[in-house]
């Protein structure tokens, strides 16, 4: 069988604390998606940092650069039961110029179906602020490799299989 297209939204979502009035909007996030991140987390104010749409394939390796100096990558895994995805290898590193690269989260993680998954990337639970990485699956309509994103700061995208030939970079 040929391997099949996967699209996963990623938003990357900086929680805080309010600690100033007025505070800000939450402009850019669906209601449903701040609804359960207030249910979940004591944070109270939710800024959009970047949001992306990747497509790929199964058993393709994905590098995604977002912005401010964030950088996801992983191998899509086969789709089980038209259901969930496995995205091996799942890594996400802070690399800030002049800086040595921070690795802060790498894992596997499965994604069902139209089913958000939500990474809170702090070490303290008392923080008053964590970037937060929200994840969703989706069933894909094209066979293309691109990525599609909005952000508010500079991105790339790389996109290959698993060797490492057969990608190309976008930039909007």
């Amino acid at each position: 069988r040929e391997n099949q297209p996967v699209r996963i939204d990623v938003q990357l979502i900086l929680a805080e604390t309010a600690k100033i009035s007025p505070v800000p909007s939450d402009a850019g996030i669906s209601r449903e998606l701040l609804d359960r991140l207030r249910q979940l987390l004591n944070f109270k104010h939710f800024s959009l940092l970047a949001e992306s749409q990747i497509t790929s394939r199964e058993g393709e390796a994905v590098v995604y650069e977002m912005a401010r100096g964030y950088r996801l990558s992983f191998e899509v895994g086969a789709i089980a039961e038209g259901k969930r995805i496995r995205l091996a290898g799942f890594r996400m590193v802070r690399d800030l110029p002049g800086q040595t690269e921070h690795e802060l989260v790498r894992t596997v993680v499965h994604l069902g179906l139209d089913q958000p998954l939500i990474l809170g990337l702090t070490r303290d639970e008392a923080a008053d602020r964590a970037p937060m990485l929200v994840l969703r699956y989706q069933s894909a309509s094209t066979p293309t490799v691109a990525a599609a994103g909005r952000e508010r700061g500079d991105f790339g995208c790389h996109l290959g299989t698993p060797e490492g030939g057969g990608g190309r970079e976008t930039r909007p």
